[in-house]
């Protein structure tokens, strides 16, 4: 009973400031404390370990994020909605928390390559892209994109939305028949595919993972577009040669190269790309005035070693130095909080078929991960750009005068 007490008057004095939605505390013995008792709760907390109650007081998202992976610490109800009892104990966090040493460490990555190494690299891909295939098709579209979705109605499915952003993502890069494509970072060959069959496109896509090559090779072939597309596993600063293609989409890739990298990036890049070539570099941007803290250090052990978040200005600005034009910017910040929902409620609907490919603590860190990512970028935490850079080509553009022909009907 004193126990209780004590853990009671610590939950009424840590949530004392709460003004959002009704949640509930329950405790390893049963007992529950209600932030608004008379409603009934959106979400519950609870706590299955009293070594959690340290991490709590101390408000250390960090050890929470552990204990939840590990199962100490489990959320009922809306985990969407959860997240902003999460800022709240940031922002009244009176310094930074330590990280806890309590942790799935089976799950946490580990390398022994040096940073910004090739090696390293791959070892960052593969802890994330080497889990089995089917694990990821459980809550992506039917063809696999593993990338913001482009929603024209509110109304459209998953599947729907896809579509049409690998569409406009081929209208942004005005692909033309016989033109040649490097799509860098090309997943399970979505976009591969769509630019080869839709717009006549040659195709070179490259990918760190084996295995997402292999069945991006398998899907090349079901197409009958052997001829049109090659799927290599290779880094970007491996690809040999230069002025090589007309076109480079380098979708979700941005992300993975430290900031201190950029400008190499895109000077590699631009060697790649013949002159007046086109790159649409589409990579999520960290808001300086807003650090994700707690959930950044989340993703970098459990879901996306070494990524790295910068605004989408120091992009620019890389790309600038590198010699590219940047023609077209676009926030698409409303659409992936849209699609990280849509793959975290699938996820979920098939928790135990997910469970059974991968494990708990796996399943538990990506849904964690899709929902407080998809509520990062509802609030404005996040945002994800679409950048179209030219590179120069002594002022003569294949660009048309305005952007009419991204929108016109199929």
């Amino acid at each position: 009973m004193l126990v209780s007490r004590c853990v009671h008057d610590l939950l009424s004095q840590l949530f004392s400031g709460w003004s959002g939605a009704p949640f509930a505390v329950q405790l390893w013995d049963g007992t529950r404390w209600s932030s608004t008792p008379p409603a009934r709760p959106q979400f519950t907390v609870i706590a299955r370990d009293p070594a959690l109650l340290p991490d709590l007081a101390a408000r250390d998202l960090e050890g929470l994020g552990d204990a939840y992976v590990a199962g100490g610490l489990e959320l009922e109800g809306d985990l969407l909605a959860c997240f902003s009892l999460f800022d709240y104990l940031a922002a009244s966090s009176p310094e930074r928390a330590q990280a806890s040493p309590r942790t799935a460490a089976s799950l946490a990555f580990a390398t022994r390559h040096e940073p910004r190494s090739l090696a390293r690299a791959r070892d960052a891909a593969n802890f994330h892209y080497e889990l089995p295939s089917e694990f990821f098709a459980l809550f992506l579209d039917a063809q696999r994109v593993y990338s913001c979705a482009y929603f024209h109605r509110p109304e459209d499915t998953l599947e729907t939305a896809q579509v049409h952003k690998l569409e406009h993502v081929c209208r942004k890069l005005r692909i033309r028949p016989g033109d040649t494509l490097l799509d860098l970072g090309c997943g399970w060959g979505a976009l591969a595919i769509h630019a080869a069959r839709h717009h006549g496109a040659l195709v070179t896509g490259i990918t760190l993972g084996a295995q997402q090559a292999e069945v991006a090779r398998s899907r090349v072939r079901d197409a009958g577009l052997t001829g049109r597309c090659t799927i290599e596993v290779c880094d970007f600063r491996e690809l040999a040669g230069a002025a090589r293609f007309d076109h480079i989409a380098s979708i979700g890739a941005v992300e993975h190269v430290t900031g201190d990298l950029l400008p190499a990036y895109y000077a590699r890049c631009r060697e790649l790309l013949r002159p007046g070539g086109l790159l649409l570099s589409h990579g999520i941007s960290s808001r300086p005035s807003r650090p994700l803290g707690a959930g950044n250090a989340f993703q970098r052990k459990y879901i996306f070693p070494d990524h790295e978040l910068v605004p989408v200005s120091r992009t620019l600005v890389a790309a600038e130095a590198a010699g590219f034009e940047v023609r077209d910017v676009e926030s698409l910040r409303e659409h992936y909080a849209r699609t990280l929902a849509a793959w975290y409620q699938r996820l979920d609907a098939r928790r135990h078929e997910a469970t059974e490919l991968v494990g708990d603590a796996t399943v538990r860190a990506f849904t964690a991960y899709l929902a407080g990512t998809s509520y990062h970028f509802g609030t404005g935490d996040l945002d994800i750009h679409q950048s179209l850079l030219e590179r120069d080509g002594g002022g003569v553009t294949r660009l048309p005068l305005t952007r009419a022909d991204l929108y016109r009907a199929p």
